[in-house]
């Protein structure tokens, strides 16, 4: 179908519609306002998710500096960060679930104080 018979069949839709011949479906979407985060907050997502502040950034997309900023209480996160730390509060794998966070390299066990496993020398590199 030519873009003219879409623009045609469009206008006849609408002439039947303003004529009461057909019915349109409506959707009603509700969306929640972002949830607001403390630099304490941000902080602990970041540190229950064992990564330094480099990785971190990296995965948003933000500068290092940034996320020193939130963590410092001297800036805020924006509506789509702030999202997103709402989203990895709910579920930690997101960004690994969605492919923007892989890991690699050899696991090292840290002193007797603190049995959990980490990645040695993290760091963040962009997939070209």
């Amino acid at each position: 179908m030519s873009r003219y018979e879409e623009t045609v069949n469009g206008m006849r839709g609408a002439v039947e519609y303003e004529k009461g011949n057909i019915r349109a479906e409506s959707h009603k979407y509700s969306v929640s306002e972002p949830e607001e985060f403390s630099a304490e907050e941000i902080k602990k997502i970041r540190n229950e998710l064992g990564m330094t502040q480099v990785v971190f950034a990296a995965c948003f997309g933000v500068a290092k500096k940034t996320v020193e900023g939130w963590e410092g209480g001297r800036s805020r996160p924006d509506g789509a960060s702030r999202r997103l730390l709402s989203m990895l509060k709910s579920n930690p794998r997101l960004f690994h679930e969605n492919g923007v966070l892989t890991q690699s390299g050899k696991l090292y066990k840290r002193p007797e104080t603190d049995n959990s496993l980490k990645a040695a020398q993290p760091r963040a590199e962009y997939k070209k």
